[in-house]
């Protein structure tokens, strides 16, 4: 997570492509810091979509209503609503009933479960109806039952006090991203804008997203021996004949 404030970044891209860097830009006049604010703000919101980051995934406690088939899906952080830009698939459960809460589905299997002949599921689906909202079936028939979905919020960046928001609006607010990513983020977006040569930061930046992305979600270890030996080397004495090996 970043130990680098909104000052800090600007200050940071300014010193690597030689122009003056400010003592403050939240409120600066200088056409130049205002533009790498803006692109602060840009790159904050490209970052948000790129990954299911990890500071960023949240868990949404949804109660059912009788009757109500719309949810909006948000996480709580103190006082602080976090907003859905996106729902993870697949991490929905119906913790009341200990069972997998199925989603999002597509519409051809939401019509056949709405219109088919016996289509009654015994467990609870659902279906996005916007980026932030979900529909279930069947309708609920009670209320209580708590369903809980992973989600990626909207905010990406923290006040000095530790508050989440969605933009960087004063000098020491900070994004929740790697400070090298971020800072290349901005820079080659300047650079860009300006006419100046940006390929390579862009490059440098493309590279570090990458590796970002690959360590926010790790891949599985894919075993071709069972499930119980995942501790155990695949070549052993359970899988080696006692004789003629190698021949």
């Amino acid at each position: 997570m970043s130990a680098i404030s909104l000052l800090g970044a600007v200050q940071a891209v300014c010193l690597e492509i030689g122009i003056p860097a400010p003592a403050t830009c939240v409120g600066s006049v200088a056409q130049q810091v205002k533009q790498l604010v803006a692109y602060a703000n840009v790159t904050g919101d490209a970052l948000r979509d790129e990954a299911d980051w990890p500071v960023l995934r949240k868990l949404a406690t949804i109660t059912t209503v009788n009757g109500t088939a719309g949810y909006t899906v948000a996480g709580q952080d103190g006082a602080t609503v976090l907003p859905c830009s996106r729902i993870i698939q697949e991490t929905g459960w119906d913790s009341t009933n200990s069972w997998y809460f199925a989603g999002s589905v597509t519409d051809t299997e939401w019509n056949a479960l709405t219109y088919g002949i016996g289509s009654s599921p015994l467990r609870k689906v659902w279906r996005t109806t916007d980026d932030d909202e979900i529909e279930i079936f069947p309708t609920p028939t009670a209320s209580g039952d708590v369903l809980k979905i992973s989600f990626v919020t909207t905010y990406w960046a923290k006040t000095a006090g530790n508050v989440f928001k969605s933009v960087l609006e004063a000098d020491d607010d900070y994004h929740l991203f790697n400070d090298r990513l971020f800072i290349l983020g901005i820079k080659w977006r300047f650079l860009e804008q300006k006419g100046l040569p940006f390929v390579a930061s862009k490059a440098e930046f493309d590279r570090i997203l990458s590796i970002r992305k690959a360590a926010a979600r790790t891949a599985r270890t894919l075993t071709l021996d069972s499930r119980r030996a995942r501790s155990r080397h695949f070549v052993d004495f359970r899988n080696v004949p006692s004789t003629g090996f190698g021949t």
